[in-house]
């Protein structure tokens, strides 16, 4: 299949951020935007219903098998891509920054398909029916690999959490 120019255009700027979201560097989400295109263009042709979406699940497979090389590798960058105001406070953009690494060593350590359904659902808020469309799963499935991921990264960043921020589950 040809992914036209229209389609790159159109859903470019929703790739770079799927990349750089999980990658949180530079040079790493380039090579998975590259990467996901060039996937796209071996999809057979009619197996794309949505662009958008099916790019934005090749783009986190790609980011995913990134991450997991890097904390494989034990070569982890720290680079911010803070979202915070520039205003906040040093301890807190400190916090948060500390906090998206772990969140990004911990979807690494889930399986492949709840790492997956986790973040199109949750991050990149795609509805659990074009999620399981792109996955090939029905959308039940995609609930439960959703849960499951959230749980697990509950109980992997749990206490972790609690530690840093002072904020504790009320169970």
């Amino acid at each position: 299949m040809t992914v036209t120019s229209d389609v790159v255009a159109a859903h470019a700027d929703a790739v770079w951020r799927t990349a750089f979201r999980l990658l949180n560097n530079r040079e790493d989400a380039l090579d998975c935007y590259q990467q996901t295109f060039l996937d796209a263009m071996r999809l057979k042709d009619g197996a794309v219903r949505s662009w958008h979406s099916a790019l934005c699940c090749i783009a986190t497979r790609r980011a995913m098998d990134q991450l997991r090389r890097r904390y494989r590798e034990r070569q982890v960058t720290a680079r911010g891509d803070i979202e915070l105001t520039a205003d906040a406070p040093p301890d807190r953009r400190a916090l948060h920054d500390e906090l998206r690494q772990q969140v990004r060593q911990a979807l690494t350590m889930l399986p492949p398909q709840q790492a997956e359904a986790f973040w199109l659902r949750h991050i990149e808020q795609i509805s659990p029916s074009e999620v399981a469309k792109q996955m090939n799963i029905r959308p039940g499935n995609v609930r439960v690999l959703v849960h499951r991921a959230a749980d697990e990264l509950r109980r992997m960043l749990g206490a972790s959490y609690i530690q840093r921020t002072g904020k504790g589950d009320s169970k």
